[in-house]
């Protein structure tokens, strides 16, 4: 990952229920880190997105890119937590599995 990405949490229950929910979009700098998440599904949302799927260390174990709304994604064995990004987001900032995520809340 070669860009800094502006990362907001959901670290409550209400907050990873809404999620990205009511958005129309998410700007390509900015994702939503979902705690103690191993799946995600877009029912309701409005536009696509690209899921990253971390262990407990925030290393990258799998990436989806282009989930569009209406779809559901479940993370490899050993996911903690799911980062949302814009579709594009994982070609966008070089995201590869292996790789560790630095989050500085």
């Amino acid at each position: 990952m070669d860009k800094t990405l502006k990362i907001h949490t959901a670290k409550t229950f209400f907050a990873r229920l809404i999620g990205l929910l009511w958005r129309t979009s998410l700007p390509p700098d900015e994702a939503l880190l979902i705690s103690r998440c191993a799946g995600v599904h877009t029912w309701f949302m409005r536009f696509t997105i690209d899921v990253v799927w971390l262990d407990s260390e925030n290393r990258i174990l799998g990436v989806v890119e282009n989930l569009k709304p209406w779809k559901t994604a479940r993370g490899p064995v050993g996911t903690v937590h799911c980062l949302e990004l814009a579709a594009g987001g994982v070609k966008r900032h070089n995201i590869e599995v292996g790789q560790n995520i630095r989050v500085e809340l």
